[in-house]
Order: structure tokens, then C-alpha cells, then sequence
């Protein structure tokens, strides 16, 4: 493939992901903002997550859904609540043909790479013509995912070679009823690094949430456009102290005795543990602020709590409890969590659960 990225020609098709509750967001309150401004298209995983995005009255917006049709009641569902499944098998396909709806919109993907879902890029005539032939499936976009989007600096990547297999699939179903989309947030933050061209239609998770993906590849000048990318985190989680202890030297906290005092220690107890999304894997290795600085995690993260080291802070007149304490955001990023655990900042953003209270501010 040539340097150019540009395959196909731009596509100003925008679907924002709003998958997994919003990336732990609160996917309705994340939803209907990005309605309001002016967004026409999302994208979640599961039937389950389009319908309730309809019950929480967004009737007019298109909805894609990724996960496979399993049943004759996914057909139902995404005709009932018209929903757009994205098709990644005949069997799919078989299934919309029993149920004898009328015309449903659907979008397929094709496997460039990621060899998780999609059509093999051998069936695109055979799956050409058979949309142009039959009346019960209404094709309306094609896509692909990318496997290793942060290195698309690179030519000759992973990234590069799929963008021209799709590219040359986008102009094989080339159509002005049909839509071609494949970038996601890293491949949309590395084409502007790179000051190129996205040449298909977006579908960004990461990135709509404020934080920024990382890229490779890059060369120094297209570093300092990468730094200048200022995105704003959504996500900001705060407790507070509800109960501290006073530790003599040789005490321990928590499961297993993992932390042991050094030292006399005052040791707060925040209610947050690994059932409501903090890592088990952060026990003695994360931190929380208090008042803008760090109070290290100090033992075994509990399911329902975390206790943090408060000896080298300056207690309050008040005392600690009641004492609001950040967990993540200001200078805790997700990203920042995330290399602590061994993980990653999707994972850090959708383990926050439910019973965790969402304010929109």
C-alpha cells in the first residue's frame, strides 16, 4: 500500500460507542448528550442495550448492534424496537429469513484481520449479490474492526494493510444507501497525529470519554501533535473516609496481613472495593488523593473496601472520617490505574458497577 491512507474517500458516518453502560458512563445519560449534539447514529454490543436505550425514549436515532443474531428473538427485537444488527455470518442471515419481517436494515463485517467476527473477504461478491437479489435484509453499511489501530503511523503496519483490504471492499459495495466505517478512537487519534485522512466512517469509544489512546509509531513532529491532543476525562469517582485506625508498629491490615507498619500509622477506610470496580490488583501498589496528594493503598483491596496509608498527611482539625477522597480523576488518570493492574483504561472505566451512584455534572 501506497503512504496515502486515503483508499476509499472520507465518510463523515459517526457512530460513537456507548456499549458496556456507557463505558461504566451511565450509557442513557451518555446517550442523550450526545443526541443533543447532534449525533444520529450509536453503537452498542447487545440487543438488550439498544432496547433500552429505546425505553429510555431515544426512538429516532439509528442504534447498531454488534453482537451476533443467536435466536429468531434477536430478529424480533431489532424489528420491534428497530434496532440495525451488524451481520457477520449466513447463519445470521438465515435467521432474518424465517422470521419474514419486513425489510430490516442491517451492516456487515467483514474479518480483515481481527479474526473475531465478519465475513471472510472471499464471500463480498457472493454477499454483493445476494443483497442486491433479496428484499428481506435492507443493506445499509459494511465494516471491519481494527486489530493494532495505534500503530497505523507505521506504513506497512497492521493497520495500513487492513485499511486496503477494506478499502478495496468499500468500493466494491460503493453505494450513497451504504456506509463504510472502520476507525476507532486510536485509529481517529493516529490519523490526526499523522495529519491524514480517516478514510472510513468512525465508530469511537475511548477517546468520547476523555481519554486519549496511545500511538506508536510516530515520528517527533507528529509527537508534539499527539501531545497537544487535550481530551477531558468524563469520569471522575470519589468517596470518602469512613472509618480510620490508629496501628502500632508490627500491626497489619487487611486480608492475608499483606501490609505490615513500619512505623505508628494512621490508616483510613474508604467503601470502595473490587466488587464495585477498584482492582484487587492495586492492594498495596494503587493510591487515592486526598486534598491533591497521594495516600497509598495499604493491604489487600477488599470487596467492599479499601483501607489507604494516611501517616504522612497532615490530619484535618476535624479528623479523617468524612473526609472526601479522589479515586479516579484530577492526577489519577485511567491510565494511570490501569498500568498499576496490568490492564488497560477500558477495562479500568467499565468495571465501575452499578451500584456504584452516577451524578452528571
Amino acid at each position: 500500500m501506497a503512504d496515502s491512507l486515503v483508499t476509499a474517500g472520507e465518510s463523515k458516518f459517526f457512530c460513537p460507542m456507548v456499549k458496556a453502560f456507557g463505558y461504566g458512563h451511565d450509557d442513557v445519560a451518555v446517550s442523550k448528550t450526545l443526541v443533543d449534539e447532534g449525533v444520529s447514529c450509536l453503537g452498542v454490543a447487545l440487543f438488550e442495550e439498544g432496547f433500552r436505550l429505546r425505553e429510555a425514549g431515544l426512538s429516532k436515532i439509528d442504534i447498531l448492534v454488534f453482537h451476533p443474531i443467536i435466536s429468531s428473538e434477536c430478529v424480533e427485537m431489532a424489528a420491534e424496537q428497530n434496532l440495525i444488527p451488524v451481520l457477520s455470518s449466513w447463519r445470521e442471515i438465515s435467521f432474518i429469513e424465517k422470521a419474514k419481517r419486513k425489510p430490516l436494515a442491517v451492516h456487515i463485517k467483514f474479518n480483515t484481520g481481527m479474526n473475531r467476527l465478519g465475513f471472510e473477504i472471499s464471500e463480498a461478491e457472493k454477499l454483493k449479490a445476494y443483497f442486491e437479489a433479496n428484499s428481506a435484509v435492507k443493506l445499509t453499511g459494511v465494516c471491519t474492526h481494527f486489530h493494532s489501530a495505534e500503530d497505523l503511523p507505521k506504513v506497512g503496519g497492521h493497520t495500513r494493510k487492513q485499511i486496503a483490504l477494506f478499502g478495496a471492499l468499500a468500493k466494491a459495495f460503493s453505494s450513497e444507501s451504504i456506509v463504510c466505517h472502520a476507525h476507532n478512537s486510536s485509529a481517529l487519534v493516529s490519523a490526526f497525529s499523522t495529519q491524514t485522512n480517516a478514510p472510513f466512517g468512525a465508530r469511537p469509544g475511548l477517546a468520547i470519554y476523555g481519554v486519549k489512546p496511545e500511538v506508536t509509531h510516530l515520528t517527533p513532529a507528529q509527537k508534539e501533535i499527539y501531545n497537544q491532543i487535550d481530551l477531558k476525562p468524563v469520569m471522575k469517582v470519589t468517596s470518602q473516609i469512613v472509618h480510620q485506625h490508629e496501628l502500632k508498629r508490627g500491626e497489619s491490615v487487611s486480608y492475608g496481613a499483606r501490609f505490615v507498619a513500619e512505623i505508628n500509622s494512621t490508616v483510613g477506610v474508604v467503601p470502595i472495593g473490587y466488587a464495585d470496580g477498584y482492582p484487587r490488583h492495586l492492594s498495596s501498589r494503587g493510591a487515592m488523593l486526598y486534598d491533591g496528594r497521594p495516600a497509598p493503598v495499604s493491604g489487600t483491596v477488599c470487596m467492599d473496601f479499601t483501607m489507604i496509608n494516611l501517616t504522612l498527611l497532615k490530619a484535618p482539625d476535624s479528623g479523617w472520617v468524612g473526609q472526601n477522597i479522589v479515586i479516579l480523576g484530577d492526577s489519577i488518570s485511567a491510565g494511570d490505574l490501569a498500568r498499576l493492574a496490568g490492564t488497560n483504561s477500558y477495562e479500568i472505566l467499565t468495571n465501575f458497577s452499578r451500584r456504584v451512584p452516577r451524578v452528571m455534572v
